[in-house]
């Protein structure tokens, strides 16, 4: 009898744990669905906002710094990144928060101007999240407030842990991108060399 009711409970908990895998599934596919719609819906005025702002530059005029951004619905954006290989345009904002990156890639540390710019995202399948299968050599473009187009190569891709923050933004390489592994316990940090 203790057997048979021992083996009801630990039914009911194991149908309790497929109901929360469940759940959590669905709350996780609705929040990455709505990064993807806010990241979709910026991307036309990021690129209003650029094409304005290199309408204004004229021969005469300097360019703007490339780190100075440029406002697109309420929110700064430094520009937005274009990874061909996996058919993905980001806008990207102008610093890093944890509310921010619910919607859409940011700056985590650097700089266009100086380097070793450092992008970070959720692993959202239509953010960072295929970023593990770029591969050396795989074009990957920035597009900054200014309009000028930054052209970079995949150099090579490496794994960090959380507490690698050093290794992470003390780099030679001009553009880094990265966000966490499935169950967050590492970073997929993909280097990027400048286009020769």
């Amino acid at each position: 009898m203790a057997s048979k009711r021992a083996g009801r409970v630990l039914i009911a908990l194991g149908a309790l744990c497929i109901i929360a895998a469940a759940v959590l599934l669905c709350h996780n596919r609705a929040e990455e669905r709505r990064a993807d719609d806010a990241a979709q819906s910026a991307m036309p005025a990021v690129v209003q906002g650029i094409a304005e702002a290199r309408a204004v530059r004229t021969n005469t005029a300097p360019a703007r710094d490339p780190d100075s951004g440029v406002e697109a619905d309420g929110e700064r954006y430094l520009g937005f990144l274009s990874l061909p290989s996996l058919s993905l345009e980001l806008p990207v904002l102008y610093d890093w928060d944890g509310v921010k990156l619910q919607s859409a890639p940011c700056r985590y540390s650097g700089s266009l101007a100086a380097g070793a710019l450092v992008l970070g995202a959720h692993n959202y399948s239509y953010h960072f999240g295929g970023i593990a299968k770029l591969a050396p050599g795989d074009a990957v473009y920035f597009t900054d407030g200014n309009g000028d187009i930054h052209a970079y190569t995949v150099a090579l891709t490496e794994t960090l842990d959380p507490d690698e923050v050093d290794a992470m933004i003390e780099t030679d390489y001009p553009l880094t991108l990265f966000t966490c592994t499935y169950g967050g316990a590492r970073r997929v940090t993909v280097r990027c060399e400048a286009q020769k």
